[in-house]
């Protein structure tokens, strides 16, 4: 939870907004399937990038 924590807090505002840096989070970042698919499941679309409705599907 601490490091979905941090996720969290690295986040910009908006879902779909980058972050101040002009980057997103990463599923490299994210670490593991069922947080990237909680983040999915909150508006943070990037993280599907087939558009099947699974996110970060290499975490599997």
């Amino acid at each position: 939870m601490e490091k979905l924590a941090r996720i969290y807090a690295r986040q910009a505002p908006s879902p779909q907004a980058p972050q101040p840096s002009g980057t997103k989070t990463s599923c490299k970042q994210i670490g593991s399937y069922a947080q990237a698919q909680e983040l999915l499941r909150q508006g943070h679309s990037y993280l599907d990038r087939n558009g099947d409705g699974v996110a970060c599907e290499g975490l599997r």
